[in-house]
């Protein structure tokens, strides 16, 4: 996404972070309240258990920023890692970060481990607050994405979330072309 003054995020409006650490969602006429809070060295076992049992690995190519070595989660001058709360409960992780080849760009990633939650709109609600920290906390002009052109679901949150789709291309994972589209 790029940045665009009269742009507002969707949902977002001029609430601040800590306003927004708290959403309350209505689906299925349940209130759901999603927050995000900072991604810890203890939640790299849950997050890797978690995304082997959802078969994450059927539409992501990582779970955690370019580079991790499994050291350091701490918030780093390259990234905002948050673990999705809902009702109290750890569902997923969103992960925003600077490109390593362009500075001026920030990459977003999310997975919802738990099936329970997926359609809720909680990945959008998410994204949005994900947007907004990062955007507290990191420097970047563009927003990007890669999503699988498989990732239906996906795909619909992030055009939800005002992402579009700008270029398609193919990403070699484990030696396996996939295509994907490049949304913004």
């Amino acid at each position: 996404r790029r940045w665009r003054p009269w742009l507002r995020l969707i949902g977002v409006g001029n609430r601040s972070i800590k306003q927004l650490d708290e959403i309350k969602l209505r689906s299925r006429e349940v209130v759901m309240h999603v927050s995000l809070r900072e991604f810890k060295h203890a939640d790299l076992e849950t997050l890797t258990s978690s995304a082997e049992r959802c078969g994450a690995d059927e539409y992501m190519s990582r779970l955690g920023p370019k580079g991790f070595d499994g050291s350091d989660t701490q918030r780093a001058e390259a990234w905002c890692w948050s673990v999705i709360v809902c009702e109290k409960e750890d569902v997923g992780a969103v992960l925003v970060e600077i490109d390593q080849e362009d500075p001026t760009l920030a990459v977003l990633g999310i997975i919802i481990w738990d099936a329970n939650y997926w359609g809720q709109s909680i990945g959008r609600q998410a994204i949005e607050m994900a947007i907004a920290d990062a955007k507290e906390h990191l420097e970047f002009q563009a927003l990007q994405l890669s999503v699988r052109k498989t990732n239906a679901r996906a795909l619909v949150c992030y055009q939800h979330s005002g992402f579009e789709i700008v270029n398609e291309g193919i990403k070699y994972i484990n030696d396996q072309a996939v295509p994907i589209y490049i949304m913004e």
